[in-house]
Parts: structure tokens; sequence; C-alpha cells
């Protein structure tokens, strides 16, 4: 007799757990992750982060949105890519939606885009998103493009993020704090 434990999963649940395993996670289940890791300090110190520039790109017959920015800290740049999914553009300006002008100089107006509620996909290409995140939101479809080369271990310490769990660094936080500010995002 094995000793496995048996899940019986019903009604509903069973299409949240599919669900889980082709959608990717909303922006605010990759920031709550952050909670598992076991350093806290270097991941949530956003304030000597600046955003040097910012692009938003309409996606629009994909019903995307897709942010690209240059992150500076400690005098490096790091390039951040913010993709959200199921965006709903509009014809017109309204007290509901915002507008932004693309990179093609045309005026763009989609609906607030809730966090908890939109699935989004990641990337940035600081080390520390690498080592902690970037396989593990592989796994969970949140990488945005194409997955690193997996890393390899080079010391016997332990993880930073022993639960494995996706999520993004403080150059990404940092982004989506900018696109709060400028209200396209809540």
């Amino acid at each position: 007799m094995s000793s496995e434990k048996l899940f019986v999963i019903r009604g509903s649940r069973i299409l949240d757990q599919l669900n889980a395993l082709t959608e990717a996670s909303t922006y605010r289940t990759l920031r709550d992750n952050l909670k598992f890791l076991t350093t806290k300090k270097r991941q949530l110190a956003t304030g000597p982060v600046i955003i040097q520039s910012s692009t938003t790109v309409p996606l629009v017959s994909a019903k995307m949105l897709e942010i690209k920015s240059i992150a500076v800290s400690n005098g490096e740049r790091y390039n951040v890519t913010v993709q959200f999914e199921g965006v709903q553009y509009e014809n017109t300006d309204t007290p509901q939606n915002v507008t932004f002008t693309g990179p093609d100089n045309e005026d763009y107006h989609v609906k607030y885009i809730e966090l908890k509620r939109k699935n989004v996909k990641v990337r940035c290409d600081c080390l520390d998103f690498y080592h902690r995140f970037a396989a593990h939101n592989t796994r969970d479809n949140s990488l945005y493009g194409t997955p690193p080369p997996p890393y390899t271990p080079k010391t016997d310490r332990p993880s930073d993020n022993p639960r494995q769990v996706p999520g993004v660094c403080k150059h990404i936080i940092k982004t989506v704090e900018s696109l709060k500010q400028s209200g396209l995002v809540h």
C-alpha cells in the first residue's frame, strides 16, 4: 500500500487548478510571494531604484499592454518588461479609462488595469531576478520572453527562494509603482 496522500478536488476548484497550470499569475500574486523569501532587504529596497525611461506599447489585437522600462540602481541599468493580458482598449477617452500615447504617436485609451485581476508576464535582466525567480516564473507562465538557461548554484548556500515561488525583483516593483503613479494601474 502506498503512503502517498491523495486529495479530492471538486467543482470549481478543478477549473481553478487547471487555469493555474496555463495562465500567468497576477502582479499581486507575484508581489505577495515575496513574503516566502528568506531575505527581504534587497528585494524590497526600491527607494534607490530610478526609472530612467519607460515606453508603453499597445498590443490592441492581442488585448495586451507592454511596458518597457530602464531601471537604474547602484549605477547599473536594467531592462524591465511588464506585459498585462486581457487589457480592454476603448475608442474614446472617458472618466473610466486612461489615455496614453504609444510609440507610434497615436493616442490609446484603456480601462484601468487592476493588479489583482489581470495576468502579467515580467522580466528583468538583473541577476536577482534571474537567480531567484526566472525559472519559477517560467513554470508559472509569468515570465516574459524566452526562459534563461537554468541557474546552477556555485556554492552550497541555501536558496533565498526555498519554496521556489515565482516573483518580482525591486526593478519590476519600481516599474509597477511608477505605473500606479501614472494612474494606469491600481
